[in-house]
Order: C-alpha cells, then sequence, then structure tokens
C-alpha cells in the first residue's frame, strides 16, 4: 500500500557483500580534510567523486571536508609519477584516492588474432605499470606522510558484443581487453595490501554488477566508447567507495509509539500532540539529508548498495488497522498501513519531502561546482603542463602572453572541435588561475551553507480523516 519506496533488510544486508571486495575499513572523511581523486580521464570527466562529495555534504552538513579533481585525460601510471607534486601534494591533502590503468595496459593489443608480438607487448606493459605504482607509493610515503591513501582498481573495459557510439558507429570490441585490465587490478591488490593502503576493488564490483544487469537486459550499453562508463556506474563506485570506509549509512532512525517517541537516531524530536482519533503531530529536526540523485541514474538507485546508504526511516507503534497518511509542513507525503508503518517506511527515496528537495538543491549546486573544478583543476592545469612542455620545443615561451597566442593559433586548425574551446579559455585566462583555483575552494562552503538542518513539522493521520 504505501506509496514511499522503501527497501527490506534483506537488501540492505545483501549490500554488505561489497565488503569482500574492500580491504580493511578505512574511516569516514571527517571536518577539515581534503581529499584528492588522482587519476585519468575516468576521473577528470567521471562522477564517481561527485557522487561521493554529495554524499558527504548532505551527510555531514557541519563537516569542511573539500574534494579535487586531478584527473587527466590520457594519463598514465608513468605521467602520473611527473605531475603529483604539482597536482597532489600542492593541495596539502589528508587523503589521496588514486586510479590509473586504463591507458597503461593498451587495450588496442588486444584483438582477434593475439600474436607474439602483442603478448610481449602487454607483459611490458603490466611490468611498467607494476614498477610506476610502486613509485608512486613511494612518492606519495614522501610528499604527503600524513595522507590516508585509497587505492581504486580501474573501472572495467565493456566487452559488450556490439556497442554502437554516440556517431552510430560501431565501437571496436578488443575481445580480451577487460581481463587485460584485470591484470592492472590485480597489481593494485597487491600494492594495495603490502602498503596498507584502502583498497576499493571497483573492477571486481563493477563487472559484477555489469554482469547482472546485463542478464536481465542483454543489450544494455555501459560505455558508448567501451571505456567512459556511464554515470550510473560511477554510482556504484562511489557506492563501493563508501563500503570500503564503512560510512554511515543512516540518514535518521525515528519510531514514535502512542504519543511517545521511543527512538531518535540522528534526529531530534519534539514538540508531539496527538488526537481523539490516534493522529500524532511532531517536529523534527534531522542532522543530514538524504543522498540526492541526478544526471540520469534514476535505474540504478534500486541497487542494494545505493539503499544501504540512504536510510531515512520512520516508524510508527501500536496504530489502529488500516491506512494512515503521513504529511510533512503540510504536504501529504505518503500513505501506507499500520503494518508497513511498524516496519518502519524508508523516506530517502520519496521525491515529495522536503529533505529531499533541499537535498537536490545541494546536488545541483554541487554540480555546478564540480563542472567548474573539472575545468579548472584537471582541466586546464592539464593544459598548461602541455604549453609548458611542447612550446620550448617550437622555440616559443610558454611565459610570454604572445607566444603562447602563437603557438594557439598554430594549434587551432589541428584540434579536435571539442577541445578549441578550452583551449582558448585556458590561453585567455592563463595568469588568472590561481583567482580560479581559490573560487573553486570558495564555492564549498557556499555549496554545504544549503545543507544545514531544517526543522520540519510531521502529522500522521488516518486515511479517512485527511480530508
Amino acid at each position: 500500500m504505501t506509496t514511499s519506496k522503501s527497501f527490506s533488510a534483506a537488501a540492505v544486508f545483501a549490500a554488505a557483500a561489497l565488503g569482500a571486495a574492500a580491504s580493511a575499513s578505512a574511516a569516514m572523511f571527517k571536518d577539515g580534510d581534503r581529499v584528492v581523486f588522482f587519476g585519468d580521464s575516468i576521473t577528470a570527466g567521471g562522477s564517481y567523486h561527485r557522487f561521493l562529495s554529495d554524499y558527504y555534504l548532505t551527510r555531514c552538513p557541519d563537516a569542511d571536508i573539500r574534494f579535487f579533481n586531478a584527473g587527466v585525460g590520457g594519463d598514465n601510471s608513468f605521467a602520473a609519477l611527473r605531475r603529483f607534486t604539482d597536482d597532489v601534494a600542492a593541495r596539502h591533502p589528508t587523503a589521496v584516492s588514486v586510479m590509473f590503468g586504463m591507458n597503461d595496459f593498451g587495450f588496442r593489443c588486444c584483438n582477434d588474432t593475439e600474436t607474439e608480438e602483442n603478448i610481449r607487448e602487454q607483459a611490458k606493459r603490466i611490468a611498467d605499470y607494476r614498477a610506476n605504482m610502486s613509485a608512486l607509493f613511494d612518492l606519495c610515503a614522501e610528499t604527503c606522510p600524513a595522507a590516508a591513501l585509497y587505492m581504486l582498481t580501474p573501472t572495467p573495459f565493456d566487452d559488450a558484443p556490439v556497442v554502437h557510439g554516440r556517431d552510430g558507429k560501431v565501437v571496436e570490441r578488443h575481445p580480451g581487453a577487460n581481463a587485460g585490465i584485470g591484470n592492472c587490478a590485480a597489481v593494485v591488490r597487491e600494492d594495495a595490501e603490502k602498503h596498507g593502503a584502502t583498497l576499493v576493488d571497483l573492477y571486481t564490483v563493477l563487472n559484477d554488477s555489469m554482469r547482472s544487469r546485463r542478464r536481465k537486459n542483454p543489450s544494455e550499453i555501459f560505455a558508448r566508447d567501451r571505456i567512459h562508463v556511464c554515470s550510473g556506474i560511477h554510482l556504484l563506485a562511489a557506492m563501493a567507495f563508501l563500503e570500503a570506509q564503512n560510512a554511515d549509512r543512516v540518514v535518521s532512525d525515528i519510531a514514535l509509539r502512542e504519543g511517545r517517541c521511543i527512538k531518535s537516531v540522528k534526529a531530534e524530536v519534539s514538540d508531539i500532540v496527538t488526537n481523539a482519533v490516534g493522529g500524532i503531530a511532531f517536529t523534527v529536526l534531522e542532522k543530514s539529508l538524504p543522498m540526492p540523485f541526478c544526471g540520469g541514474v534514476e535505474s540504478f538507485t534500486n541497487a542494494p548498495s545505493v539503499a544501504a546508504f540512504n536510510q531515512q526511516v520512520l516508524a510508527f507503534y501500536c496504530l489502529c488497522d488500516g491506512d494512515w497518511t503521513l504529511k510533512i509542513d503540510g504536504i501529504e507525503i505518503c500513505t501506507a498501513s499500520a503494518a508497513e508503518w511498524e516496519r518502519g517506511v524508508n523516506l530517502a527515496f520519496n521525491e515529495k519531502t522536503p529533505q529531499h528537495r533541499q537535498a537536490m538543491a545541494v546536488a545541483k549546486a554541487n554540480d555546478v561546482r564540480w563542472h567548474k573544478s573539472g575545468s579548472v583543476e584537471s582541466r586546464r592545469q592539464g593544459l598548461r603542463r602541455l604549453f609548458r612542455s611542447r612550446m620550448p620545443k617550437e622555440n616559443l615561451d610558454p611565459e610570454k602572453p604572445e607566444d603562447r597566442e602563437a603557438y594557439l593559433a598554430k594549434m587551432l586548425p589541428k584540434l579536435n572541435q571539442w577541445d578549441v574551446e578550452p583551449w582558448k579559455t585556458t590561453v585567455k585566462e592563463w595568469d588568472d588561475q590561481a583567482r580560479l583555483l581559490a573560487e573553486c575552494e570558495a564555492a564549498w562552503p557556499e555549496v554545504r551553507a544549503l545543507a544545514k538542518p531544517m526543522l520540519h513539522r510531521y502529522e500522521l493521520v488516518r486515511k479517512d480523516y485527511t480530508k
């Protein structure tokens, strides 16, 4: 009968199986933490860290926790070593998340005809990857000795039989590529255990999820180019990260019986009033908000791991038989039977609640911040590095505005259409980078302020008496 999306305890406990893919749990991020996500284009343009920041903004609104995008498209573990100091250590992180591998293992070596040359090439690439990742551990320990280290195995290569890209053309399959990147995942697992880092085994968790979904829908595609997985898969990656942290699953947990509050977890309940027909009204101040979901991930929110980390449970005991309607601030939220209310209704996914609306406002503001930080912290940093490395080969000085303009004019005809505007903007605002980085940092308290807990008036009435 309930019109609120709820999940059974079995679904929540099923999500705990994700723990098998993670090492010993790390602690949740805390007030004052600065978290840098270091990776390739899957980090640079991917949304798993945006979902993580959505979670922390809504679940820990009083904690000043800042996330930084240090992904660069096309990067591999060797290039990562060269930019670690500038892109990671310079941000004074208290935690560093590392994910490389997609550009290391050589998916183009994987095809229907496997040659000895290809086998040797992949073996060399994995050996280089192992050496680079080991060096990356050493560099992190040397330059950021107090930072907690999270090692993420790379995301899968979508090995669906047929994938049509955004241009409608079939994307080359590269048989064996998903297994090939699994070799990188094995290196990360070994190194995480060796160095005591927190492992987040995205390769295992996401492959399992993709296979499960594809059994129900064989034509489902998770990466239009086979490499950059969709936002829904990034959401599941964020849940795997939270599982590795043993993060808080509860938004709030409230129960009332016969006019008394008998449970109040992460919430304050006050001003309780009952009426002659068994109805009850009360005021609630929740300490956090449900996690918001936007950006085309709706079909993924039924995953057990998503439900597990989004529990906003309200229960009523000893109600008379029949259906009871919940109102919040005068707005009808949902109707459920007395038995359903006694089991507890999860309101976290109910779009009618004021908490959901507030959480979505936080998510929209965070999305604006995320896009800007992706441009300033990630894309421009990479382009500035490219200018400084390539311009001297053209006898041009990257510190001279006229030389930057000359190099831009020479390169524009060679660029892909989608690269033109970022290149132009990087040159135009070259001297503003410090200010733009500061603006990205300044956005955090502004977004967090939108998640400030608010008082709401609840009312539960017999459905027959709602008019």
